[in-house]
């Protein structure tokens, strides 16, 4: 048993001279030293972790990751897997999906990244958690492709959707948390309906969609969205797209990328006051050079470059996601103006806590759950990350 003192950030409020007590990987009781949650005292051989004058906040939890640490889900090993988590943790993140694509043409068989997704979770990881696996297609439209090789979208090259579907699902081994799915697309429907009952998180993205086709998605099983705005139909004022049908519709959750610069500082503030922090799931989207130095690198055998924080294909401006941790995306919100610290830190971790139904377990600092936390300075830089209740070095 110990317990971390210092500002407490809870989804309700700020606690000056908080503590948060901590035993066999869970939180036993948060408060403050003079009273403690349900009337717990720390015992008083518990060791005490100072970190007065740093916030302790519930670890970040990033649904969209491609890589990190010089490493891609793409590399298809366990040790870059391994790599990517690392790197995560030490800038704030303790749970993430492991975000990638399919490679279409695999009939039956398991693409090698898709079974080192599946490994890592059975394995465990040295840094942050593996939740699962989150596919952007194969059921997207690929004139809203992005990076996406057109080769591996279903539909693309007379592919049918319908009975490739099993095939997906079986080639992540139990992995597939999340699929991203432009439902205007032939067979997208039926496949929603199935990823809804399979309790696999089905999400709005890489789309052409019409308001009504995206409401008809909605209706089947969508709840969630990819990136908003970016790899989408255009906000129009007579036709609404997917967008508006997103920003109209307290059924479906977003991700933000709050960098600056794939959606302008205002947008990303519209976004905001429109979905509330509740529905507002910060995101990455990183790239290998995620946690690294700028300059030139590799995703799926294309060259990028990083620059202050963004990806981009070499001699291009095609933006391909970002090359920030999630503690520089929740300081970039918050220096925007958009929203305060402690709403950011929501939306960085209750928020997608309760995208993958996991918010019982992780999100927040409260009794009973994960022991997953972190120690930020006043600018967002990481001093402690503690998973399952172990301190990280």
């Amino acid at each position: 048993m110990y317990a971390l003192k210092g500002t407490l950030i809870t989804p309700s409020e700020t606690i000056k001279d908080g503590v948060v007590v901590i035993d066999n990987g869970k939180i036993i009781s948060v408060g403050t030293m003079g009273h403690m949650g349900s009337g717990f005292k720390p015992d008083p051989i518990c060791k005490i972790i100072d970190c007065r004058g740093k916030f302790i906040c519930p670890g970040f939890i990033d649904v969209h990751v491609q890589g990190a640490g010089g490493c891609d889900i793409l590399d298809s090993t366990y040790e870059a897997i391994n790599t990517i988590s690392k790197t995560l943790a030490k800038n704030g993140v303790t749970a993430f999906l492991a975000t990638t694509v399919y490679f279409v043409g695999a009939n039956g068989h398991s693409p090698l990244h898709l079974k080192m997704v599946s490994q890592a979770m059975k394995r465990g990881t040295s840094g942050a958690q593996v939740l699962g696996a989150h596919l952007e297609g194969p059921f997207i439209n690929p004139v809203k492709c992005g990076m996406i090789k057109k080769e591996n979208i279903v539909g693309a090259n007379g592919h049918s959707p319908l009975h490739q579907f099993d095939d997906v699902f079986d080639a992540c081994h139990g992995s597939l948390k999340m699929m991203t799915i432009a439902p205007e697309m032939p067979g997208a429907i039926d496949i929603i309906k199935q990823l809804k009952k399979k309790r696999i998180v089905a999400s709005i993205g890489h789309t052409d969609a019409t308001y009504e086709e995206a409401i008809k998605g909605f209706d089947a099983g969508i709840m969630h969205t990819t990136h908003i705005f970016n790899a989408m139909r255009s906000l129009h004022h007579r036709e609404p797209g997917a967008i508006g049908a997103v920003l109209t519709d307290d059924r479906i959750s977003v991700q933000l990328i709050a960098d600056g610069r794939h959606l302008h500082s205002a947008v990303a503030k519209m976004v905001v006051r429109q979905k509330g922090i509740k529905k507002t799931a910060l995101i990455t989207d990183s790239m290998s050079a995620a946690g690294l130095p700028d300059g030139k690198y590799v995703y799926n055998d294309l060259k990028y470059e990083a620059k202050n924080g963004l990806a981009v294909y070499c001699g291009t401006d095609t933006l391909i996601g970002t090359a920030l941790t999630l503690n520089k995306v929740v300081k970039r919100i918050v220096d925007m103006g958009i929203v305060d610290l402690k709403d950011a830190v929501r939306m960085a971790s209750l928020t997608p806590a309760e995208v993958l139904g996991m918010e019982s377990k992780k999100g927040s600092l409260e009794a009973g759950k994960d022991a997953d936390i972190i120690v930020m300075d006043k600018d967002c830089n990481v001093v402690k990350t503690i998973i399952a209740g172990k301190v990280l070095k």
